[in-house]
């Protein structure tokens, strides 16, 4: 059995038995757990937070996956962190929908096989926007998998440009105590 220790949304796993310690590259739900009926309940917002994913999917198989559902026209942003050392995903998709309803229609269909929370920083396609457009996964060195990705009726459509010059982002080294 082991312990889950959280460290900056990614965890490490201690193997109790072994006192082996596997760093795992998956997210961790950081955001607060709401009750389970008033949990789908938008009440205006639209960006969700979807964990469980693994660490070798990538952004395309998200979209490929919520076409395939019949979703993916609800949605008009995703977004999959990388961490770019290990060339691996944390294994969570930031979403957003174009409506409340529709952002209860994904947190619905969803809800089953992956834990789905509101985005607790920012909400709403402009303020991901406004937050993505100068961000350094954006620079034009990182590839095309990585960035954030925008929809117009299930058609991908190209991401504002930067309004800035944007630096390369640096992999983070993640220390254990």
């Amino acid at each position: 059995m082991s312990s889950p220790v959280t460290v900056k949304n990614t965890f490490v796993e201690l193997d109790v038995q072994t006192q082996w310690t596997r760093r795992r590259v998956c997210s961790e739900p950081a955001l607060p757990l709401i009750e389970a009926e008033a949990a789908c309940r938008p009440d205006g917002r639209t960006t969700l937070c979807v964990f469980g994913w693994g660490q070798d999917c990538s952004v395309e198989f998200v979209a490929k996956m919520l076409k395939a559902n019949e979703l993916l026209h609800k949605v008009n942003f995703l977004y999959m962190p990388m961490d770019f050392r290990r060339q691996v995903s944390f294994g969570e998709v930031f979403v957003n929908a174009i409506s409340p309803s529709a952002a209860g229609d994904l947190w619905e269909s969803l809800k089953g096989e992956y834990q789905v929370r509101w985005a607790s920083k920012v909400q709403g396609l402009s303020a991901l926007i406004q937050k993505y457009r100068n961000f350094s996964v954006m620079h034009h060195d990182v590839p095309d998998e990585a960035k954030p990705r925008l929809y117009v009726s299930g058609a991908r459509i190209p991401f504002p440009a930067p309004t800035k010059k944007l630096t390369r982002p640096r992999p983070k080294v993640q220390a254990l105590h």
